[in-house]
C-alpha cells in the first residue's frame, strides 16, 4: 500500500495538468523537467491532440530515461522531443510561442524559467505548496508576479500543491476544480 500512495503522491499535479492541457489554446508544449508520470501523461495527450512537446531537463540520467517517449515530427502528429540542457532557464525556446508550459523540474531552476513564462497563456507549476518554499529558491516570489494564480490540492493528497498561473488567462474560469 505505501508504493501506491507514494505514486498518488508523486503524480499529485497529473489531473490539474490534464485539465489545463484540454483548456489551452492551440499550440505546443513545454515541459521543463521531466518526470515519470509528466512526461508520459503530456507524450499521450499531445499525441491524440496533434501538439508538439518539447522536454527540456538538466539531469542527464532523467533525460536517458525518457529517451523512449522522443518521437520525430511526421505526418499527422507534430512529435516530442527529450533533450538534455544545462541551464533551462537560460534556454532561447522559452521565449517562443506556447499554448502551455509545465514547471517541474531542478529546485534551483523553477524560479529562472518561471520569469521568462508569463506569455505563455497556461503554465502549470508543480510542488508549491508554501510549507516547501524554501526547497525552491525565488518561486513564491515568481508565482506571486503572475496576473493570475490558481492553487489545487486533490482530495487525498493535501500535502501537495499544483498552481496553474497566467497573465492572460484566469485559470479559476478554465478549470473547474
Amino acid at each position: 500500500m505505501k508504493a501506491v500512495r507514494n505514486v498518488v503522491t508523486i503524480a499529485s499535479h497529473t489531473p490539474v495538468l490534464a485539465a489545463a492541457l484540454m483548456a489551452a489554446p492551440a499550440g505546443h508544449v513545454l515541459e521543463l523537467g521531466s518526470g515519470a508520470y509528466s512526461t508520459a501523461l503530456l507524450h499521450w495527450l499531445c499525441r491524440v491532440a496533434n501538439r508538439g512537446l518539447l522536454t527540456l531537463d538538466s539531469n542527464a540520467d532523467w533525460v536517458a530515461r525518457m529517451a523512449g517517449y522522443q518521437v520525430p515530427f511526421a505526418p499527422g502528429w507534430q512529435g516530442h522531443r527529450v533533450e538534455h540542457v544545462a541551464m533551462p532557464q537560460d534556454d532561447k525556446r522559452l521565449g517562443e510561442d506556447w499554448a502551455l508550459a509545465l514547471v517541474d523540474g531542478c529546485h534551483s531552476e523553477r524560479a529562472g524559467c518561471l520569469a521568462r513564462l508569463h506569455h505563455v497563456p497556461i503554465v502549470v507549476v508543480h510542488d508549491t505548496e508554501p510549507e516547501h518554499a524554501s526547497q525552491y529558491p525565488g518561486m513564491a516570489d515568481q508565482l506571486a508576479m503572475f496576473r493570475f494564480r490558481l492553487d489545487a490540492r486533490m482530495p487525498l493528497m493535501e500535502t501537495n500543491q499544483t498552481s496553474v498561473v497566467s497573465d492572460r488567462l484566469d485559470p479559476t474560469l478554465l478549470l473547474r476544480m
